[in-house]
C-alpha cells in the first residue's frame, strides 16, 4: 500500500518524537545550560535599517534572571566611542535584537580567543585616539607588515597598529580575517586584513554591497537551532530543545532565543519536533530566520546607500552603527 507524502510526513514525526523521549537518561538530571558563545557575533536592527553589529566578548548577555551581565560586548559604537566594551542594552539601544551569527568555519575556543585579542588590541589603539569611527567603508589604515600569512606566502596584513577607521562591519570582519577566519568576499578579495587593492575596494565600497546586515545574512551563518553551538543543526539540538520545553534543562539567553525556532517567544516540544525535521532534511529554513530578514531587510527609511553615505549632520557623519 502507497503512503503518501502528507502521512508519511506525519508518521515521521511521532516516530522522531518518540525516539527523542527514548533518548533521555532513565534519570534525567536537570541541567542549567551555559552558552559558549563568545567571540560570536550579535545584530540589531540600528543603524537606519543596515544594522549594528558586535562580538561577543562573554558567553552570555543575560542573566536568567534577566541581570545584565557587564562587559558582555565589544563594539565600534559610534563616533564618540569608536572602540568600546558595553552591555547587551547599550548595544540594542532600543533597537530590535537580530540574533547571534558565526563565522561559517567552525571556530575553536582557542582561535575565538585570538579574534577577541585583535579586537582588545584595537580597543587600546581606540582608547588611545588612534582609531576613529567611519560610515564610508569598512576600514582605512596606513601601513601594513609582509608576513608569511598562515603559511600562505607573503601577504601585506593591516596590523591593528595600522588601522585609522573603522565601521562596526568592518570592526567584526577584521577581527576574524585577521585571524584567517573567512567572512565576506570571494575566493581572492575577502580577506579585509590584506592591504591589497581588490580586497580593500570590496570592503569599502556602497552599503548595498556590504553592510552589517548582508555580513550576517548573506556571509554568516544564523545560530537559530543550533543549541549545542557545534556549527551544525543535529538531533542532538532537537534534544535540548525538548529538554528546556519539559523543564528537564534551565536555558540562557542564548539558547532561548536560538531553540525558539518558531518564533513563538518560548522553547516548546514544537521548536524540538521543527529542529528535528530541519536535522533529517524534511525542513529547510525556520520561522525566526524569515521573520528576522523580513524585518526591515536593507535599510528602513528608503534612502540609498550612496545618499546615506553623502548626509553629513553638523560637522560628523550620520552614526549609523547606533
Amino acid at each position: 500500500m502507497l503512503i503518501n507524502k502528507k502521512k508519511m510526513s506525519i508518521l515521521l514525526d511521532i516516530v522522531v518524537i518518540i525516539c527523542i523521549f527514548c533518548s533521555f537518561n532513565y534519570i534525567a538530571s536537570a541541567e542549567t545550560l551555559s552558552s559558549h558563545i563568545k567571540g560570536d557575533t550579535v545584530l540589531c536592527n540600528a543603524g537606519f535599517g543596515f544594522g549594528h553589529a558586535a562580538l561577543m566578548n562573554k558567553d552570555e548577555l543575560l542573566y536568567q534572571n534577566g541581570n545584565e551581565v557587564s562587559n558582555s560586548i565589544i563594539e565600534v559604537h559610534s563616533i564618540f566611542h569608536p572602540v568600546s566594551i558595553g552591555n547587551y542594552s547599550d548595544f540594542v539601544n532600543n533597537n530590535t535584537f537580530l540574533g547571534y551569527y558565526s563565522p561559517k568555519t567552525v571556530m575553536s575556543d582557542y582561535k575565538k580567543e585570538q579574534v577577541l585579542s585583535r579586537a582588545t588590541q584595537l580597543k587600546s589603539f581606540s582608547d588611545a585616539g588612534d582609531i576613529i569611527y567611519t560610515v564610508i567603508g569598512q576600514l582605512s589604515y596606513s601601513g601594513y607588515d609582509t608576513v608569511n600569512y598562515y603559511n600562505q606566502g607573503p601577504k601585506k596584513l593591516i596590523q591593528p597598529i595600522n588601522v585609522e577607521q573603522l565601521r562596526c562591519d568592518g570592526f567584526v570582519e577584521y577581527c576574524y580575517e585577521h585571524e584567517n577566519i573567512r567572512i565576506s568576499g570571494n575566493d581572492s578579495n575577502w580577506n579585509v586584513s590584506f592591504a591589497e587593492t581588490e580586497n580593500q575596494n570590496f570592503h569599502n565600497s556602497s552599503l548595498n554591497t556590504i553592510s552589517p546586515k548582508i555580513q550576517a545574512y548573506v556571509y554568516m551563518k544564523s545560530m537559530v537551532g543550533d543549541l549545542d553551538e557545534d556549527g551544525a543543526i543535529t538531533t542532538s539540538d532537537s534534544r535540548i530543545a525538548l529538554r528546556i520545553a519539559v523543564n528537564l534543562d534551565t536555558p540562557a539567553a542564548f539558547h532561548r532565543f536560538v531553540g525558539d525556532v518558531d518564533d513563538d517567544g518560548e522553547v516548546t516540544t514544537e521548536d524540538s519536533r521543527l529542529i528535528l525535521r530541519y536535522a533529517i532534511q524534511l525542513e529547510n529554513t525556520f520561522t525566526k530566520d524569515t521573520n528576522i530578514r523580513n524585518n526591515n531587510p536593507n535599510n528602513s527609511l528608503g534612502f540609498s546607500a550612496e545618499i546615506i553615505e553623502l548626509i553629513w549632520s553638523g560637522q560628523y557623519p550620520i552614526i549609523l552603527c547606533n
